[in-house]
């Protein structure tokens, strides 16, 4: 398994874009046999809206951290995504400020998009 590791995650958030890639690139290889693009597409969309109003509305950090619950609840759904669901929730803990948000963004944008390059089921 090619699960990042908290400290990667960490890193990652923290601004590590060769990092990043790299991590997203492996772990979009372990999930894209398991994890339908719609199943990760569900989140991602979550996290656009809340990207596009952007990190200086008063409701975007708490809506983030609702996105912890409803991870939860796809993985109790679908134990396919159980390490989707713990890798974006580690994320989203490293998520203090703009910055960390817009690096949380990508490394999820970079997870489904390598999740589709390498064949990621429908």
């Amino acid at each position: 398994m090619n699960k990042p590791t908290a400290k990667e995650i960490r890193e990652i958030i923290g601004g590590d874009a060769r990092l990043l890639v790299e991590k997203a690139n492996s772990f979009a290889v372990d999930i894209c046999h398991k994890v339908s693009a719609s199943q990760l597409r569900n989140a991602f969309g979550t996290m656009k809206r809340l990207q596009m109003l952007g990190w200086k509305n008063a409701k975007v950090p708490a809506q983030l951290l609702l996105m912890k619950p409803r991870l939860a609840y796809m993985a109790g759904r679908h134990k396919a995504t159980k390490d989707v669901k713990d890798v974006l929730i580690q994320g989203i803990d490293c998520v203090k400020d703009e910055k960390t948000f817009e690096s949380f963004c990508n490394f999820f944008e970079a997870i489904l998009a390598y999740h589709k390059a390498h064949g990621g089921k429908s």
